[in-house]
């Protein structure tokens, strides 16, 4: 998997859109990841090398952000869309009023139909039905993580050290109020390396892949965690941990990459 991927998933299928070679140099490939049938090929290019870029699915299409410095930017490819039907890679015409100079992106989201991307140094949003952009998401900044998972159009992030003052473990991020809320009910959480874990959106569940605290013999094992998420009247959110299971033992200096779910 090239390093600074963007990566999206629909139904039993992964894209792996862009990224860095082993010399750092963007690239401009894309590959589908078959995962009921184990297979892997590669897709039309896109028009650009990008690294690092921001991308989502909405509306039965992949767009896709920024990935390379945009102070060379010529021409209207700042966004590029991918059509499924077609297979073809389009240019999205601007104005494109956020992204730094830089245009490597933390990581990114999509809630209500629209593309939120973490920068290093704003936040900012892209609706591609209206090709409106909106910033200042400032406690959306807070708390989001590389590890954030959405469920049900909202951002949940661990909080094992209660640093939000929310007086939960798992707090989530509302954007139609524009701020983040308790989940509660969260009991019974694992001591694992929450900063570095990742989260993924299992059929309305929260699952959590991460490391043990403890430290063994220079080894780690890995846990995965599933959280059941219930809305109830009036907008309050509990969660439930359903199941708590160490899935990997022994290894050394883990790291997990990304966490996805696909249906096979």
């Amino acid at each position: 998997m090239p390093f600074g991927s963007a990566v999206v998933t629909i139904g039993h299928e992964m894209y792996l859109i862009g990224g860095c070679d082993d010399y750092r140099k963007q690239i401009l490939n894309v590959f589908l990841i078959d995962c009921r049938n184990h297979t892997l090929r590669e897709l039309p290019s896109m028009n650009r090398a990008r690294c690092g870029a921001a991308a989502g699915v909405i509306d039965g299409k992949i767009y896709v952000i920024g990935g390379f410095e945009k102070k060379r930017l010529s021409g209207d490819d700042w966004i590029q869309v991918y059509d499924f039907k077609t297979e073809v890679w389009s240019p999205v015409p601007g104005p494109y009023h956020y992204g730094s100079e830089l245009g490597e992106f933390e990581t990114s989201v999509v809630m209500e139909e629209k593309i939120y991307v973490l920068d290093r140094d704003s936040c900012f949003s892209y609706e591609p039905k209206t090709r409106k952009w909106e910033s200042s998401y400032d406690r959306l900044r807070d708390f989001w993580l590389m590890s954030s998972c959405v469920v049900d159009d909202r951002l949940y992030t661990i909080d094992p050290l209660g640093i939000s003052m929310l007086g939960s473990s798992l707090i989530v991020y509302d954007p139609v109020e524009k701020d983040w809320v308790a989940v509660k009910g969260v009991h019974g959480l694992p001591k694992l390396l929450y900063h570095d874990a990742k989260m993924a959106n299992f059929g309305g569940k929260l699952v959590i892949l991460g490391a043990s605290q403890m430290y063994t013999g220079g080894e780690r094992d890995i846990w995965c965690v599933e959280i059941g998420l219930e809305r109830r009247q009036g907008g309050e959110i509990r969660g439930n941990v359903e199941s708590v299971k160490c899935v990997l033992t022994s290894m050394s200096s883990p790291w997990i990459d990304f966490c996805r779910t696909v249906t096979v």
